[in-house]
C-alpha cells in the first residue's frame, strides 16, 4: 500500500536491466512509470526518471530525444538544487557532445564539472571528466595534442584502479586504444583493446563487449 516505494522498485528494475544492456525493456518501465510519478507529485523521483530515460535514449542512439530528457532532467534538478544530480546529467551532456563531436562544449563542461566534484570529494566524478575531456582534447582538430590526452587518460586509470573501479579502468583503456589507434600505433594499443575485450566478455557486458571487439578488430 504505498504506491512510491513500489514505483522506486520498478526503477531499480530498470537501472539492473541497464547494466545488462537490455536497453528497449529499461526503457519501457520509465516510460510506464512516468504518469504514476506526475500524478503522485513527487518531482524528485520524477527527475531521476526522466535523467535515466535520457541515457537510454542516448545508448539507443536517439540524440534528439536524450538531449530533451537530459535537459528536462536538469532543469528539474537545478530547480530543486541538488548539484550532484545536475553533475551526473553533465557527465551524460558531455558523453552527447562527444559522440556529436562538439568537442569545446566537451572540454567547457567536464571543466565546470572536475572542478565541483572535486570540492564535494567525489573521484568517481573527477576521473569521468577527465576521461571525457581527455579525449575531446585528443579528437579536436585531429590529430590534436592527443599525446597528452593519452597522459591525462593514463592519470585518471590510476585513479580508477585506486578505488578497485574495474569497469572504468577497462572502459579507459578502450579510450586509450582507440587514440593510439588512431595515431598510427597499432601495435601500442592491441593489448590494451584485447585487456577491455576479454573484460567486457567476463563480465557479460554485451554492448561495451560490442565497441571493444570492433577496437580491437
Amino acid at each position: 500500500n504505498e504506491p512510491l516505494e513500489v514505483l522506486r522498485a520498478c526503477i531499480n528494475v530498470a537501472v539492473a536491466l541497464e547494466y545488462l544492456d537490455r536497453y528497449d525493456e529499461a526503457l519501457q518501465v520509465y516510460v510506464d512509470i512516468r504518469p504514476k510519478l506526475v500524478e503522485l507529485d513527487k518531482p524528485m523521483v520524477l527527475a531521476r526518471n526522466d535523467f535515466n530515460m535520457g541515457v537510454l535514449y542516448f545508448w539507443l542512439g536517439d540524440y534528439t530525444l536524450a538531449l530533451r530528457k537530459l535537459e528536462e532532467a536538469h532543469l528539474a534538478f537545478q530547480h530543486l538544487g541538488v548539484l550532484a544530480e545536475m553533475d551526473q546529467v553533465d557527465l551524460y551532456r558531455a558523453m552527447l557532445y562527444l559522440e556529436l563531436n562538439q568537442f569545446n562544449s566537451v572540454i567547457e563542461t567536464c571543466g565546470a564539472i572536475e572542478k565541483r566534484a572535486r570540492e564535494r570529494g567525489i573521484i568517481r566524478d573527477v576521473v569521468l571528466a577527465r576521461r571525457f575531456s581527455a579525449l575531446a582534447r585528443g579528437y579536436r582538430q585531429w590529430p590534436g595534442d592527443w599525446k597528452a590526452a593519452v597522459e591525462t587518460l593514463e592519470h585518471a586509470r590510476d585513479q580508477a584502479e585506486s578505488r578497485q573501479a574495474t569497469i572504468q579502468v577497462a572502459q579507459i583503456n578502450l579510450d586509450i586504444a582507440l587514440l593510439l589507434l588512431e595515431a598510427g600505433l597499432p601495435q601500442q594499443a592491441l593489448p590494451l583493446a584485447e585487456q577491455a575485450v576479454f573484460y567486457f566478455e567476463e563480465q557479460k557486458l554485451l554492448a561495451k563487449q560490442i565497441r571493444a571487439r570492433i577496437v580491437y578488430g
